[in-house]
């Protein structure tokens, strides 16, 4: 989970013991999801299954398809300590699982240091520059953001090209999701399909 990603929790039934040994931190931000999850992974086994427990749909206009350097920093940083307060994990598990996940803030915060400049949010191009040279001595990729921001602020084309490649790099590492994808398309097509008649619909229904 630290290494390729969360679950998505519209899936994911948890036990009623939970709730009285982890909460939501607001400090988390728009990744409260991801500790909240965290947060349970290293209290109690849990389960995967391959079969389908939701649908979920990502539209083009939420904060997962804008990330901007708030959805990452300082949340992240929280999101780290927190696990390293769970002291009944093994030292070396705890050590390894927050090397992943900065390992992770690392990668993504230079897309997300691309995909601003695209944008023409400069606060956070500069910002996210900042943060990699300070958190972690990434000279080279600050500079490239940096050099990105330039053409954007001065040539109208930029940033929709820009934009594009941002949006191509980030998708790249989704690539896994495919197979479920087609498993969807196809195996499970019945899942999505919706029955539109009067008796169907719940007599409390505005449709």
């Amino acid at each position: 989970m630290t290494r390729k990603g969360h679950f998505i929790w519209t899936g994911t039934v948890f036990r009623t013991s939970v709730r009285g040994s982890v909460r939501l931190d607001p400090q988390t931000g728009n990744s409260s999801d991801m500790d909240f999850q965290l947060q349970v992974a290293a209290r109690y086994p849990f389960v995967t299954s391959g079969r389908p427990g939701a649908i979920f749909t990502w539209h083009s206009q939420s904060p997962s398809s804008h990330p901007d350097l708030a959805q990452f920093w300082p949340t992240w940083g929280k999101i780290m300590a927190n696990l390293d307060d769970v002291k009944t994990l093994p030292q070396a598990v705890r050590l390894q699982a927050i090397a992943n996940l900065d390992s992770r803030l690392h990668r993504s915060l230079v897309l997300v240091g691309l995909y601003a400049a695209s944008r023409r949010r400069w606060d956070d191009a500069t910002g996210v520059a900042r943060l990699l040279t300070e958190r972690y001595g990434d000279v080279a990729a600050a500079a490239v953001i940096r050099a990105t921001a330039w053409p954007a602020r001065r040539l109208p084309i930029a940033p929709p090209i820009l934009s594009w490649i941002a949006w191509q790099l980030r998708w790249a590492g989704r690539s896994r999701l495919k197979r479920l994808q087609r498993q969807l398309d196809t195996r499970y097509r019945p899942l999505l399909a919706v029955d539109g008649t009067a008796e169907s619909r719940r007599k409390d229904s505005a449709a």
